[in-house]
C-alpha cells in the first residue's frame, strides 16, 4: 500500500479526536480505503470505501468485537461513514474522504507553480512573488517608512482602516466558529425516525412495555425513535431475524436475571447474541420428550406411602415375575 492521506490541524476540535478507540477505528477505515474505484470478487468497491468485517477489524486494531461495533457506531450516528451489511461482508462508506486524500486541486497547483519557478530560474528570468508574499513585503515596507503619512489626518484614517479590518477579522472568525458549532449540534441531534407501523418501531413498543413491566423506574424515552435506532441496527447491520427478536423478547419476561438488567434496546442488542442462545436452549429442552419420571412428583402426590408401595412391588413383579 502506497500514497498517503493528510490531516488538518483542525481534527484536534473533532469531536471523536479524545475517543482513542473511535479515533483508531476512524483513521484506520481511511488509510485502507480505496483511493480510487475497484471491483472485488463481483462487487465495486468505489474510491473512499473498503470491504471489512467486525471480526477483521477487530485482529487488525487489537480491539474486542464489542469495543469495534462501538466505535462504527458512533461514526455513522455522526454521519462520517454509512455501513452496508451483507451475510459475508460489510462495504463501509467514508462520506468525507476527498478531505483526507491527496489527490487535490491544490497539490496540483502547487506542483505546477514549482515547475513554472525552476524554469523561469533555468531562463534567467526571477521567479514571481506570490500575491501572499507581495503583500506581505508591501505591509513590512509600509511599516519602516517614516515618510507613510503626510499629515495626522491620514495617520488617523489609516488607524480607524486597520482598527476596522481587524473587528471585521475577529466577527468573521466567531461567525465561523458559530457555524462550526451549530453543524456538530445538529449532527449529534440527527436521528432517524420510524413509522408507528413498521417492525423496527412495533419491536421498540415490545421491549418498551416488557422494560416497564419489570422496573417501574426504568427511564424509558418518552419518543421511542431513540431506541427504535437500537432495533434498526440489530436488523440491518447485525442481521438479526425479526421472528428471533420477537422469541428473545418473550424469553426475557419475567426472567429472574434477565429482566432487571435489560432495560433499553442498547442493552438488548448488545446482549442478544447470549439471550438469543440462551431461548434456544430453553425451547429445545421444553421440547424433548418427558421421561419416565418427568413429571413424577405430580402424579404420585395422589397416593399415600403404603399405596406407592404397592404399585412398586407390582411393577417390578410383572417386569420380573415372582
Amino acid at each position: 500500500m502506497s500514497g498517503w492521506i493528510k490531516i488538518h490541524r483542525r481534527m484536534t476540535q473533532w469531536e471523536w479526536y479524545t475517543e482513542p478507540n473511535v479515533f483508531r477505528v476512524f483513521f484506520h477505515l481511511v488509510l485502507t480505503a480505496n483511493h480510487k474505484d475497484k471491483k472485488w470478487r463481483g462487487t465495486e468497491v468505489k474510491k473512499g470505501q473498503l470491504i471489512t468485517s467486525h471480526a477483521k477489524l477487530a485482529a487488525e486494531l487489537d480491539l474486542s468485537f464489542q469495543e469495534i461495533r462501538t466505535a462504527l457506531d458512533k461514526l455513522e450516528e455522526t454521519e462520517e461513514i454509512t455501513r452496508t451489511a451483507t451475510n459475508k461482508f460489510t462495504l463501509v462508506t467514508i462520506e468525507k474522504y476527498a478531505l483526507y486524500q491527496g489527490e487535490t486541486q491544490d497539490s496540483n497547483k502547487q506542483a505546477n507553480k514549482q515547475a513554472t519557478n525552476k524554469q523561469q530560474t533555468k531562463k534567467g528570468l526571477k521567479p514571481a512573488k506570490s500575491g501572499i508574499a507581495e503583500k506581505s513585503a508591501t505591509n513590512k515596507q509600509q511599516a519602516g517608512s517614516p515618510e507613510k503619512y503626510t499629515s495626522k489626518a491620514d495617520k488617523d484614517a489609516d488607524s480607524n482602516k486597520r482598527t476596522t479590518n481587524e473587528q471585521q477579522t475577529n466577527n468573521k472568525q466567531a461567525t465561523t466558529n458559530k457555524n462550526v458549532k451549530n453543524v456538530k449540534n445538529k449532527k449529534n441531534n440527527t436521528s432517524k425516525t420510524f413509522p408507528a407501523d413498521s417492525i423496527e418501531y412495533k419491536l421498540t413498543e415490545k421491549i418498551a412495555k416488557t422494560v416497564k413491566e419489570n422496573s417501574e423506574y426504568a427511564k424509558i424515552p418518552d419518543d421511542l425513535n431513540k431506541w427504535a435506532i437500537h432495533i434498526d441496527r440489530l436488523i440491518r447491520i447485525d442481521n438479526a431475524k425479526v421472528e428471533d427478536i420477537k422469541k428473545t423478547i418473550e424469553f426475557i419476561k419475567g426472567h429472574s436475571f434477565w429482566s432487571p438488567n435489560i432495560l433499553s434496546t442498547a442493552k438488548f442488542r448488545e446482549k442478544f447474541p447470549t439471550l438469543h442462545a440462551q431461548a434456544n436452549r430453553k425451547n429445545n429442552y421444553s421440547d424433548k420428550p418427558k421421561d419416565a419420571f418427568s413429571d413424577f412428583e405430580q402424579r404420585t402426590s395422589k397416593y399415600t406411602p403404603e399405596e406407592l408401595d404397592k404399585i412398586a412391588r407390582r411393577k417390578f413383579n410383572s417386569k420380573y415375575g415372582g
